[in-house]
């Protein structure tokens, strides 16, 4: 059990004993009816709950220090604490004489205590192993911390958990204090020892605390004190690799931390370079070459098959740029992360999480389309598969493929209603029509799309390019005038029918108007309904 120093929380003991006390104090006594026979009575008295002995105790406690006695509160937890039967309420006795004596300023007595505990009962130790401590990192800082660390690591015995948390607390302490003489020597010491004794994770911590400090030139001293020691353990090694490669990054080093990021990629486990990553690529971001980071994620993504948390978050990080930048070369960039052995659940989810993005890019919806069909038998859910499919139907759409988005409707897509399909498939069908020069065929088909929105209690849709809701009244409207447009574009012009049907497209953008409330779909509406001739 890893214990974090937090502030010390020290309550009235008024307050201790009300907390114990809740369902355990004593209830009221039963009432005993007229007539009662004494076997009766006296099984009455034994089936009674009996106060709590430990609320009793701590009840005394609190009576005692209302009266400022604090040495018969004491001994009421030291009766505590030799009473047999509380054999099983110990450690929180324990805990509460401790946070006694702190409480009343007895600090040399709450720490012989706590040292007794240490040498002869590790139990009692580690349930209250921070307690000293917390109390005089929150009254005197690191500089008494030091000193109590100090004093229990001076022990000759001492439980593991103890001596793992008290060194490291005593590193911090230093790190706190910006001595460095100090710190390097437990450093030392730390390397020397590992694995044992969780000294490489004390030491990580420790450095973690440097970066965090922005003390740059001290993490170079730790890593040059971890390479005075010769050591064939691993786990000490890829510390001092990660750190060396964290610190590089740190001082804005990308030349020679691309030039050495391979061996690093090569050597460390699959946790460390992830780990890693998620430390340097943030910091890449701020680098004055923009290609930086892609540099960074490209040397994780070729040659780190085989870790595949690296992967992900090279993967994705690789992704998130080029949006930023290029996002045209998002379907080569997903199919090499495919080529690269990414989860496909990972690239499943980077394409539908950007494919809408890129949807007005003609070259960037047809490596899109390509990919998904490549990608949908891949896929490990239905959910997934149908979500790709819907969306190779829309980069159909949009590059007027209409024959591959009509053989996908026509085939079908679970979770989809047989309302939905009747509706795309007479939307792709008027587009179909347009395209192969039959204006009446997309005027009766348009017209049966528009039947069946009319006819939905599905919600308001939103457009997956604009992110607006559209409701059901200006899509109507919408393609009211678009049937106007067919009907007064054809040779020759059936204008009749066409203003009829402009008449028609400006009641429903009229009816949209007044129920919206979105500033920009509003906007949009405004635009679209002064556009209707």
């Amino acid at each position: 059990m890893k214990l974090i120093p937090l502030s010390f929380n020290f309550w009235a003991l008024s307050a201790l004993t009300t907390v114990l006390l809740v369902g355990c104090g004593k209830p009221a006594p039963k009432v005993v009816k007229p007539g009662t026979t004494a076997p009766e009575l006296a099984t009455a008295v034994a089936d009674e709950p009996q106060e709590d002995p430990l609320a009793r105790i701590f009840m005394k406690v609190d009576e005692f220090a209302s009266q400022g006695a604090t040495n018969e509160a004491v001994e009421a937890f030291q009766e505590g604490l030799n009473d047999p039967t509380l054999a099983e309420q110990r450690q929180p006795l324990f805990n509460g004489l401790i946070r006694f004596l702190l409480f009343n300023d007895q600090i040399d007595a709450a720490k012989a205590r706590m040292l007794d505990a240490y040498r002869n009962d590790g139990q009692l130790a580690i349930g209250g192993l921070g307690l000293v401590y917390s109390y005089l990192m929150e009254r005197g800082g690191a500089t008494n911390a030091v000193g109590w660390t100090e004093e229990v690591l001076s022990l000759t015995t001492l439980p593991d958990e103890v001596r793992r948390n008290m060194r490291e607390w005593n590193l911090l302490a230093y790190v706190s204090q910006h001595d460095d003489v100090k710190m390097l020597a437990i450093v030392d010491q730390l390397v020397k020892d590992a694995p044992a004794g969780g000294a490489i994770e004390i030491l990580s911590r420790a450095i973690d605390t440097l970066f965090d400090q922005k003390r740059l030139e001290s993490v170079e001293k730790v890593v040059q004190q971890m390479g005075k020691v010769v050591t064939s353990e691993v786990g000490t090694q890829n510390l001092r690799l990660l750190t060396r490669m964290r610190l590089m990054a740190a001082q804005a080093d990308w030349g020679t931390l691309q030039a050495e990021l391979p061996a690093a990629v090569a050597k460390l486990p699959d946790a460390d370079l992830s780990r890693l990553l998620r430390q340097v690529l943030p910091l890449s971001r701020g680098a004055k070459d923009a290609k930086v980071g892609d540099a960074v994620c490209a040397l994780v993504i070729d040659g780190a098959a085989d870790k595949p948390q690296s992967l992900i978050v090279a993967g994705r990080q690789w992704i998130d740029n080029v949006m930023q930048t290029d996002p045209g070369a998002l379907p080569e960039r997903l199919e090499h992360l495919q080529r690269a052995k990414l989860p496909i659940r990972q690239v499943c989810g980077l394409y539908m999480r950007y494919f809408y993005d890129v949807i007005d890019m003609p070259a960037a919806v047809d490596g899109m389309k390509t990919l998904g069909n490549r990608i949908v038998p891949l896929a490990e859910d239905d959910e997934t598969r149908n979500a790709l499919r819907t969306m190779i139907l829309d980069a159909s759409f949009v590059r007027e493929d209409y024959d591959t988005a009509l053989g996908i409707l026509l085939k079908g897509i679970a979770g989809r209603d047989a309302a939905w399909h009747e509706m795309a498939i007479s939307k792709v069908r008027a587009h179909k029509a347009l395209n192969d020069k039959k204006p009446r065929d997309a005027v009766k088909y348009f017209r049966e799309f528009m039947a069946t929105i009319s006819a939905s209690t599905d919600e308001p849709a939103s457009d997956p390019a604009t992110g607006l809701v559209h409701s059901k009244e200006m899509i109507l409207g919408r393609n009211a005038k678009r049937i106007g447009d067919i009907l007064g574009g054809m040779e020759p012009p059936d204008e009749a029918s066409a203003k009829k049907a402009y008449g028609e497209a400006r009641d429903y953008y009229k009816q949209a108007l007044a129920a919206e409330k979105d500033p920009e779909v509003i906007k949009l509406i405004e635009t679209e309904l002064a556009a209707v001739p």
